[in-house]
This record gives C-alpha cells, sequence and structure tokens, in this order.
C-alpha cells in the first residue's frame, strides 16, 4: 500500500503511480490510499487499465489527529505486507498506523529538504517549523527504510533530521521512456497550441508557481535575453499561488509579448518536445521530474547548482549549470546556447542518453523491488 496526500496528475503522484505501473504484477497486488480524495479520473485509469485498487480517506487538514484512525481502518482493511508513505502528512500517520497495525515493512520516500519547504514556501512561523520537524523525526523510528530521492536529500536526512545513514537508500526518481519520447511526438505541437510564430526560439520550465522554482530569476534573465533576440518566447507551464506575482514580475519588466502562461497541462511531453532549451531556475529540489521529463525529451537545460539537478546533469556534457539566485549567469548560459545550436542540440540527445541509462522507471522499479525483497527477508521471510 503506497500512501499519498493526494493521487492527482502531478507532484509526488506521478512517481508513485510510475513506480506501481512497472512494478511486476505477479508479485504485487497494488493499492494506493489517498489521503483527499484522488482525482477521479487518475484512479479510474489505474483501476481500469493496471488493475491498481485505489482508496481515498477525505482527509485535507494538517493537523486532524483523526487521520491516524482512517488510516488504520484502511491498512486493516487492505492488510498489506508493506506499507510506502510519500511526503509529510502520510509519512506522519502513515508510519504510526502502520506500526499499530504491525506491517512488517514500512518505508518511507522523502522528495525534498521538508524543512526548507516549510520556512520557504508554506511561510510556517517557526515554532511550526520546529514542531513539524520534531513529528518527522519521532515517527520516522517507525519506519524500516527511508529512500532519499537524491544524495542532497540523503545529506538533508543525516545532518539536519539525525537519520542513521545505514536506514537511508538513495533512489533517483525516474521516467516512463515510452510516455516520454515517443516517435508521435513533433515540435510544432507547442507553437501550434501557443501560438507561437515559426521563426521564434522557445525556452520553457515546468514548474509549480511557488518561491522555491524562483521563476522571478528567469523572468530578469529573460529581459536580458530579449533584447538581443526580440524573437524569442518564454513559456511557463504549471500553476499555483504565486501565479498573480508571477504575472506582476513578468508586466513590471515589459515582457507581457515574450511570456506565455499555459496552465498546468496534461500534454506535457508534447510541451516539452517543442522547447528549443528548457530552464530550471529553482532554489532547492529533491529531484525535479520535470527536469528528469525534458531531459527525456532531448532538451538541452539549463540548471542550477542546488542538490537533485547537480545529480542529474553533467556541466558541459548534458547541459549547463549556473549559480542560483543569479540572473547575469542564467542569462549568459542561455546566450552560450542561443548562439550555438550545434551545441545545444549535442548537450540534449546527451541528456536523453543518459536518462536511458540511469533515470528509467524501470530502473527505478527494479531498485524498489530489490529494496522491498531485502526488507521482506528480514521481517517476513516466508514471504520471498
Amino acid at each position: 500500500m503506497h500512501i499519498s496526500p493526494i493521487l492527482a496528475d502531478d507532484g509526488p503522484s506521478r512517481v508513485v503511480i510510475g513506480l506501481c505501473r512497472h512494478f511486476n504484477r505477479a508479485n504485487y497486488d497494488l493499492t494506493i490510499c489517498s489521503l483527499s480524495n484522488p482525482y477521479p479520473r487518475v484512479a479510474q485509469e489505474l483501476q481500469r487499465e493496471f488493475g491498481i485498487r485505489c482508496i481515498g480517506l477525505g482527509v485535507d487538514h494538517v493537523w486532524d489527529i483523526r487521520t491516524i484512525h482512517r488510516v488504520k481502518k484502511a491498512i486493516l482493511e487492505i492488510n498489506p505486507d508493506i506499507v510506502h508513505t510519500h511526503v509529510l502528512r502520510p509519512d506522519w500517520y502513515g508510519r504510526i498506523a502502520a506500526r499499530m497495525c504491525h506491517v512488517p515493512v514500512i518505508c518511507t520516500t522523502v522528495h525534498n529538504e521538508d524543512d526548507v519547504c516549510y520556512r520557504s514556501d508554506y511561510k510556517c512561523p517557526q515554532f511550526i517549523v520546529r514542531l513539524m520537524d520534531g513529528v518527522n523525526r519521532l515517527t520516522a523510528r517507525h519506519a524500516d527504510a527511508l529512500i532519499a530521492v537524491s544524495e542532497g536529500v540523503k545529506k538533508y536526512l543525516v545532518d539536519k533530521q539525525g537519520i542513521e545513514e545505514e536506514k537511508i537508500q538513495v533512489i533517483y526518481n525516474g521516467v516512463d521512456l515510452k510516455q516520454f519520447g515517443g516517435e508521435d511526438v513533433t515540435a510544432e505541437y507547442l507553437r501550434k497550441t501557443c501560438n507561437l510564430p515559426g521563426e521564434s526560439i522557445v525556452i520553457g520550465t515546468v514548474a509549480a508557481f511557488k518561491h522555491q522554482k524562483g521563476l522571478q530569476y528567469l523572468i530578469s534573465a529573460a529581459a536580458q535575453v530579449v533584447k538581443e533576440y526580440p524573437e524569442t518566447r518564454f513559456v511557463l507551464v504549471g500553476s499555483g499561488h504565486m501565479e498573480e506575482t508571477i504575472r506582476d514580475w513578468i508586466k513590471q519588466n515589459r515582457l507581457e509579448q515574450a511570456f506565455i502562461l499555459t496552465g498546468q497541462r496534461k500534454d506535457v511531453s508534447k510541451l516539452l518536445k517543442g522547447m528549443d532549451l528548457f530552464v530550471l531556475p529553482s532554489l532547492w529540489e529533491g529531484m525535479p521530474m520535470a527536469l528528469l521529463e525534458a531531459m527525456s525529451m532531448s532538451c538541452s537545460c539549463v540548471v542550477t547548482d542546488i542538490g537533485g539537478p547537480r545529480e542529474l546533469i553533467e556541466h558541459g556534457r548534458s547541459g549547463l549549470i549556473v549559480p542560483p539566485r543569479d540572473s547575469d549567469a542564467l542569462a549568459q548560459a542561455i546566450f552560450c546556447l542561443l548562439k550555438d545550436p550545434g551545441l545545444r542540440i549535442a548537450l540534449g540527445q546527451a541528456a536523453r542518453r543518459r536518462v536511458e541509462a540511469v533515470f528509467s522507471m524501470e530502473a527505478v522499479a527494479r531498485a524498489y523491488d530489490g529494496l522491498y525483497r531485502k526488507l521482506l527477508r528480514l521481517r517476513q521471510p516466508d514471504k520471498i
């Protein structure tokens, strides 16, 4: 049983769904438990096409202690051998409920440096940050293994959460290469969808509109780029609570004609195919799925020198890395690739090869399968 905050099209849900789709169904009977009610379309598709059971508990409040009882009831009904939690609320309540139900194996995937998210994106007061951090530490004792999606997240768990290093395994996120990179995708799709001129250069990103993503630095860099390349268009795919702020930044820089905001999209792979350059100016990341997906679509990428991105991109070989919070450096990297189309194409092709070699969803599912089997041999050897 995977426990997730919500079963949707984006965020950690994509990791959970990707994993479940790629497990050998002869060996696993899978359930996804969503604390909030799942998106009906997503749940119906998983049940219909993959036989994955999907349940929703209808819990939306962060501090509702009754969530433990609801999760416990779901666990007792399903009776899983493994409970695997994702993100804060499922981690807290899921670990406690699973231990109360004597589930043989309890795992948690840590998708980001959570304490930074508390402070920066959720704007939590310091006492709330300390409370969340304390709950995280206490409930982590109930997990048999914590999976970090990058070495940066592992360092966070050891240095700031005090987790024993031997309890942590790094398993990178992965991409479904059949979905991202298929032969039926054409570059013209994005231009038609966004009504872009045929001669325009397209620079894009896919991101939640929140402080973490550093989109103000991309907008500042764009002001420099359009002075030299006025035909350039910047496509932002996503949504979030900072959308109006982002629109204000664009307006303040007089870039209304250069930027297109598409909103949340279900056709991300087709949009990525039409981007000449993908930029991720984040301030911190665990292992960004948007970057993995862009790499799998052979996009040439410019990213900031933080956590997951520096583990994904090899500077000068499969993309370019610049310091975070540095619009000038970001603009210079963009200029470098716009002035050298051959380099841009070569870096994009190398990025695709790197995903194929290291970050395919098949490889990720094999890694999780190996971890599950190892833990079950220790806790429930008759199951293996």
